[in-house]
């Protein structure tokens, strides 16, 4: 029985480029030209394997704005290493010092989807899958946003209805 071999690599010094390979692995590769196929970025993987769909920002925004997605995404910050905010585009450090990070634990409670950017979509085997720049506004006290465009009631605790 004979296998096809789909191998990934950007490392062409060493494995060729998909269309020759430097010896030995020229030889080792000799009759089996129709089952080895080196890519050397996943672009060619999904050239090859998947098929690009239309895809809007609304289709990742509704997956993405659910209790389960909110959820996920807040449990995720409060494992976060380094905390910052963002005020008036510039990056801020937690006591608003550049180049100053607190040692106090962040303890997240209130998350919202805010952007959604750069969608694209491939499908493979059926199943539609999306890429995109997200952004998302997280935040200990949801009061904290209320000077945002977003009003504070915008905000989502988990597990709490969405005007808390």
């Amino acid at each position: 029985m004979s296998s096809t071999v789909y191998f990934v690599s950007n490392n062409t010094e060493d494995f060729g480029d998909g269309t020759s390979f430097p010896p030995p692995m020229e030889k080792d590769l000799r009759g089996l030209e129709n089952q080895f196929f080196l890519f050397t970025s996943l672009d060619g993987v999904l050239e090859k394997f998947a098929t690009a769909v239309d895809a809007e920002v609304e289709d990742v925004q509704a997956l993405l704005d659910t209790e389960e997605s909110l959820a996920a995404v807040l449990e995720a910050t409060r494992g976060a290493t380094r905390r910052f905010q963002t005020v008036h585009g510039s990056l801020l450090y937690e006591d608003g010092m550049r180049g100053r990070l607190s040692a106090r634990r962040w303890e997240p409670r209130a998350v919202t989807l805010d952007t959604v950017s750069d969608v694209s979509a491939r499908e493979i085997d059926g199943h539609e899958w999306f890429t995109a720049s997200v952004r998302w506004l997280v935040a200990e006290d949801a009061h904290r946003f209320a000077s945002t465009a977003r009003s504070a009631t915008e905000l989502h605790t988990p597990g709490r209805p969405a005007s808390c």
